[in-house]
């Protein structure tokens, strides 16, 4: 151990995507997994902050991003979003940090 001073490159992740798979999310600056939705073909379900079709918001994804469902409003934009997290026991609740709002969940 070096504390940090070597590092060891894992994979070619750009090479092994070839592509963006999600094309429909734009500019996402934060990315949490939750807990599947009942009965989900997938083990988990993606919350992602990011723009969409060009509208900013928060978006679940239940299907590995195939589509996306907006969880918040026009009216409710929490003042920018500096931390995402997804609850692992509780599907559909997240906690968001809303600049100058605290911590905000939603379920």
């Amino acid at each position: 151990m070096d504390s940090g001073a070597t590092w060891t490159k894992l994979s070619q992740f750009a090479s092994i995507m070839g592509s963006n798979p999600w094309p429909d999310v734009q500019g996402a600056t934060l990315v949490a997994l939750g807990k599947a939705a009942p009965a989900a073909t997938y083990s988990a379900a993606v919350y992602v902050v990011g723009v969409m079709s060009g509208v900013w918001g928060v978006y679940r994804s239940d299907d590995a991003g195939a589509t996306w469902t907006r969880f918040n409003d026009d009216a409710h934009q929490f003042g920018g979003i500096g931390t995402l997290a997804a609850d692992q026991n509780s599907y559909g609740r997240i906690y968001v940090s809303g600049t100058g709002r605290g911590v905000l969940y939603s379920h």
